[in-house]
């Protein structure tokens, strides 16, 4: 299902369609000018794209400079849905855990153990970053 036919649900208004058009826009006018060979060069160069754009103003609420009173999550769906458009590569390099690495589950036993099923400790964590 491509991006039009979503925006097209009836819980997405016209808000929700000039946010998802501009992103689209800018990444579009953005990315090919954005470092892609170090990783951790053209991540932080992303970031820094998409604030410097204004599209961060959708992950705080407006008392903090925000697009909307509350947070949004119909907006911040949005903006994940898009990401790989605005990201370094969709495809993960062995080896690498980046912000894109999976969201993993992890437990509260002893490394290397599996949690029992329906192990009520179990929490979903992002992968750290080897050092």
């Amino acid at each position: 299902m491509g991006l039009e036919e979503t925006l097209s649900w009836p819980f997405f208004d016209d808000g929700h369609r000039r946010f998802a058009e501009a992103l689209g826009r800018w990444a579009d006018a953005t990315l090919t000018t954005l470092p892609h060979a170090d990783l951790d060069a053209a991540c932080r160069a992303r970031v820094k794209a998409l604030g410097d754009g204004g599209f961060l103003k959708a992950v705080v609420p407006a008392e903090h400079g925000g697009l909307n009173r509350a947070l949004d999550v119909r907006t911040l769906c949005l903006a994940r849905d898009m990401a790989p458009r605005t990201c370094v590569s969709t495809a993960p390099r062995p080896g690498s855990r980046t912000a894109a690495s999976p969201i993993t589950t992890s437990s509260s036993r002893a490394p290397g153990k599996q949690p029992a099923p329906g192990d009520s400790r179990r929490s979903w964590s992002i992968p750290a970053r080897p050092a």
